[in-house]
């Protein structure tokens, strides 16, 4: 049994997966490069939840409409 099947997997777990190694390639990207795109993204989201006053604070943050 795999350590994470009692939570969720960390990124190295999920990077050292064969097929999440090939979706990651697929998508032209080294497993280096990848993990810096998704810290770039989590610094984003950071930055929006605390411009927007949620987050910490315990609000629900905005609902936002998109098309579909």
């Amino acid at each position: 049994m795999q350590e994470w099947l009692g939570g969720e997997p960390s990124l190295d777990e999920l990077l050292g997966d064969d097929m999440m190694s090939r979706v990651v390639a697929s998508a032209g990207m080294s497993p280096e490069e990848f993990r810096l795109r998704l810290a770039e993204v989590a610094h984003r989201i950071g930055i929006r939840a605390s411009q927007s006053g949620t987050g910490e604070t315990g609000e629900k943050p905005r609902r936002v409409a998109t098309r579909r």
